[in-house]
């Protein structure tokens, strides 16, 4: 069983954890928010496979010297290669990379664990090794279990024993690196150990659900566990409360995360009590199943328990007092249930932590796609009851695709960046990948993707298409081409059309609206020609006029007329002279052609002109 790959900073504000492909991502404990995430260039081709973290306080300087100097977090990493790698969290900055050119560990690296100024590490063929981790080399090594592999390695709080374990925990006396005690009492190998505030008791766990309590004073001879504790499911992580007082220490709090999701408490004086333990408290979270589980857990002060859940790859943490008065005493809490609720926005937490200095993430050496909150977060339409616009991604450029495909080839291939976005919910690296990667390897990509993660391939494509319509078009490509390459696992799916429901809500909903927008087009076409008709008839009406009537013109002619003319008038009035003209006006009905109107409106008889 792997080691827990989980832990908190030393004041519970950080949550660290390691995803599969070795991104070390930090989220705020108050506000869920994903704040750093730190990877190594070719973190591809290893991955990690334990963790530890220290805090250097900075030294207090005397008068005149320079005191510049802050707190220094270190995070510590075993590889599945018997390497071992230390990041500086507040510089962003990869610091060593100890592969042991000696070859010190030969598989994978179990188990890390800082001392005060060494790092000691156990690995899976059975050796320990103590580093100094100032200058990345070996102080000493030896060999921790000839028979087994070793999982899990512990130190006591005055770091002068150091607990490895398999199926049998051995404890080491560091200045000799002699065998102190064998313990003995698990059925399968260790995944969880922990030293008591005062090293008096260690805690182990494993995977055959029995949590063990060892007296670390208890000679070769006594190798029995002075309490046993069982569990309902496997525990993945156990933590004592290191915030009660170690002096005159005789109740000691500890608590267990199973893999049912709950969470075991337990009070115990093992000096007095029987040798089984009885749980003093439970603590659930409401909703918690397979898309939401409980990860890891601790106690962030004497009376309070903090608690991480994962649900799709967004973690967020809750608070809780397991303590409460009844009948004027302090007891243990029976029965806890949580409400899951939405964290508080960054600036309630500043304000509950009294600060208003905002958090700024440092530099990193080498970040694959800053991962960022789950697309179902970001693709929410409403703020407060209120609707906010969706922003469409940017498409690349052509510069932009050739520097991203630089960026790929030097991290890995296309497939583990894919494979990569879609198991962080890198919503902004997956866009690139879409439009990146060529069509003659699409095919090809998604059919070697990981079975078991192609749904959340599908769920990734469909918000895309929902809410990224500048990449509707490819996402629809995908989703065809994944159909035609994984169809017979995904109908050996029992819940595949619950999964697949949202996308079949899109298509029916693109459909209607088809059916809708056909309609209304077909419509606007008849407006558009009715328009075009009237367009037409107007301009008809609108030609330039045959004739044109001057009122001036008319006026001044009148004005000359001579006597012989008034006379005509008059015998016009009196019906003589005037058989053979026109009338003045035409009436509907009646033609003529053009040699009409170039003679005044007088016929020309061709016959006639031909006689003479």
């Amino acid at each position: 069983m792997e080691s827990n790959l989980e832990r908190y900073s030393e004041d519970y504000t950080q949550f660290f954890h390691v995803t599969g492909i070795s991104q070390i991502q930090i989220y705020d404990t108050f506000t869920s928010e994903n704040i750093q995430t730190f990877q190594e260039a070719k973190s591809l081709s290893r991955k990690y496979t334990s963790i530890a973290l220290y805090t250097q306080s900075p030294k207090k300087k005397s008068k005149g010297e320079d005191s510049s100097s802050t707190t220094k977090k270190f995070v510590a990493l075993g590889t599945d290669k018997g390497s071992v790698v230390i990041w500086d969290i507040v510089a962003g900055q990869l610091l060593e990379n100890w592969d042991g050119k000696n070859k010190i560990h030969q598989k994978s690296v179990s188990g890390v664990v800082f001392g005060s100024s060494v790092l000691y590490s156990c690995s899976r063929d059975g050796s320990i090794a103590e580093w100094q981790v100032s200058t990345g080399k070996v102080n000493h090594t030896w060999v921790g279990d000839k028979q087994g592999e070793l999982a899990c390695i512990a130190i006591n709080p005055e770091q002068t024993v150091l607990a490895t374990a398999s199926t049998t925990i051995k404890l080491w006396d560091l200045s000799s690196r002699k065998v102190l005690a064998k313990l003995a009492g698990h059925t399968s190998p260790v995944s969880s150990m922990q030293f008591s505030i005062d090293g008096l008791y260690l805690l182990t766990a494993a995977a055959d659900r029995y949590i063990n309590l060892w007296s670390t004073e208890a000679s070769k001879s006594e190798q029995a566990p002075a309490r046993v504790f069982s569990c309902d499911s496997i525990p993945k992580a156990i933590q004592w409360n290191r915030h009660q007082s170690p002096e005159d220490l005789t109740q000691y709090d500890f608590l267990a995360v199973l893999q049912s999701d709950v969470v075991n408490i337990w009070s115990v004086n093992p000096k007095k009590e029987k040798k089984k333990g009885h749980i003093a408290g439970t603590i659930k979270i409401e909703g918690a199943d397979k898309t939401n589980t409980l990860v890891f857990g601790d106690f962030s002060s004497d009376n309070e328990v903090i608690l991480t859940t994962d649900s799709f790859g967004k973690y967020q943490s809750y608070r809780t007092p397991y303590i409460e008065v009844k009948d004027e005493q302090m007891v243990i809490k029976k029965e806890t249930i949580l409400k899951k609720q939405e964290p508080p926005v960054p600036e309630q937490a500043r304000k509950k932590e009294g600060g208003d200095n905002k958090r700024k993430a440092p530099h990193v050496e080498h970040v694959v796609g800053q991962v960022d909150m789950p697309f179902e977060a970001t693709a929410s339409t409403q703020t407060n009851g209120k609707r906010s616009k969706i922003v469409d991604v940017p498409a690349l450029t052509e510069s932009e695709k050739k520097a991203f495909q630089q960026e790929i080839k030097g991290t890995g291939t296309m497939l583990s960046a894919l494979t990569q976005a879609v198991h962080t919910n890198d919503q902004e690296l997956f866009k690139k990948i879409l439009q990146v990667i060529e069509d003659r390897w699409v095919t090809s990509t998604i059919s070697k993707f990981p079975k078991d993660k192609v749904l959340t391939l599908v769920d990734r494509l469909v918000y895309l298409l929902r809410f990224q319509p500048s990449i509707g078009p490819i996402a629809i490509k995908w989703l065809k081409i994944i159909f035609e390459e994984h169809l017979l696992y995904l109908l050996e799916q029992p819940d595949v059309l619950q999964k697949l429901s949202p996308l079949y809500a899109i298509i029916d909903s693109r459909l209607a609206m088809f059916k809708r927008v056909s309609t209304l087009s077909g419509k606007l076409d008849l407006l558009l020609k009715q328009a075009s008709t009237m367009r037409q008839k107007k301009k008809v009406f609108e030609d330039k006029a045959q004739f044109v009537f001057k009122e001036n013109e008319v006026e001044e002619e009148s004005g000359d007329e001579s006597d012989d003319e008034r006379s005509s008038s008059s015998n016009e009035q009196n019906g003589e002279g005037y058989e053979d003209e026109e009338p003045d006006t035409i009436l509907e009905g009646d033609e003529f052609d053009d040699d009409e109107l170039l003679n005044g409106g007088e016929d020309v008889d061709d016959s006639d002109e031909d006689d003479n």
